[in-house]
């Protein structure tokens, strides 16, 4: 990273410190998904994660029948299809691709970094954190633009319990 202003290894290093404290804020975690799920259900809500708001997933699990959650996932990507008017749903295809990359990546989507991924897409540049003063692993992500984020900005990733491996 070398061109970078002391400013914005500044910036990192705060960021990086203060993440911890951030995580203690969250709030509660969701409700576990029930073990009787059939693993297509379950794979929907793993994947489907970072969309859905926590009255849909309490709709979901709610729901009693395979057949009705079959109809709601059908429902949920039709009404988040951006192009309505195609014969595929693009978010759904992306989302999809996506969702395969991060499992590569990261073995699975627990991981915050595959979170983003599904969000954002992949990002243009990843530089890893080499700072010796830095205590914890770093990733930081740029990214020039999204669909979403008009301007060009950066995130910063670190794994809390100092593995490379992560979770970041």
């Amino acid at each position: 990273m070398a061109g970078r202003s002391p400013l914005f290894a500044s910036l990192l290093l705060a960021a990086a410190l203060a993440a911890p404290a951030a995580a203690q804020k969250a709030g509660p975690a969701a409700a576990p998904v029930p073990d009787n799920l059939p693993a297509r259900h379950r794979e929907f809500l793993e994947e489907a994660a970072p969309l859905l708001s926590g009255k849909e997933r309490d709709a979901f699990l709610g729901l009693q029948q395979e057949y009705q959650r079959d109809a709601f996932i059908r429902r949920f990507w039709e009404v988040r299809d951006p192009f309505p008017q195609t014969p595929g749903n693009e978010l759904q295809q992306a989302w999809a691709e996506r969702a395969k990359i991060a499992r590569e990546r990261f073995g699975g989507l627990a991981d915050e970094r595959a979170r983003i991924l599904l969000l954002n897409g992949p990002p243009a540049e990843v530089f890893p954190g080499r700072c010796s003063q830095v205590l914890v692993p770093l990733e930081i992500w740029s990214y020039p633009g999204t669909d979403k984020i008009k301007g060009a900005f950066n995130l910063v990733f670190y794994s809390p319990q100092g593995s490379i491996k992560g979770p970041f």
